[in-house]
């Protein structure tokens, strides 16, 4: 099921947007999908759902716009580390 908004903006930065109206739509949404899955609310598999593109289409996507596909922190690596570690030992 589809749903709409309206949005609102100035003339003047309506102006700079010199792109067609279903563009300015589909970047809004992609923004919108972006910041979403910044935000760890959505898997790339929806993301790339959403954007009707593939899954290798929206991780190039969302890595040009600063959003790292693998989140993986320093516990992540500590962790997986002393599990390898126990593993050699245990050799």
């Amino acid at each position: 099921m589809l749903k709409s908004i309206n949005l609102e903006l100035p003339s003047e930065l309506l102006n700079i947007i010199s792109i067609n109206r279903d563009h300015v739509n589909y970047k809004l949404k992609e923004l919108i999908i972006l910041e979403l899955y910044r935000e760890h609310k959505i898997s790339s598999g929806k993301a790339s759902e959403v954007l009707n593109i593939s899954k290798e289409e929206f991780i190039y996507l969302s890595s040009i716009n600063g959003i790292c596909h693998i989140d993986y922190n320093v516990k992540d690596i500590e962790r997986d580390y002393k599990n390898i570690i126990n593993k050699v030992m245990k050799k």
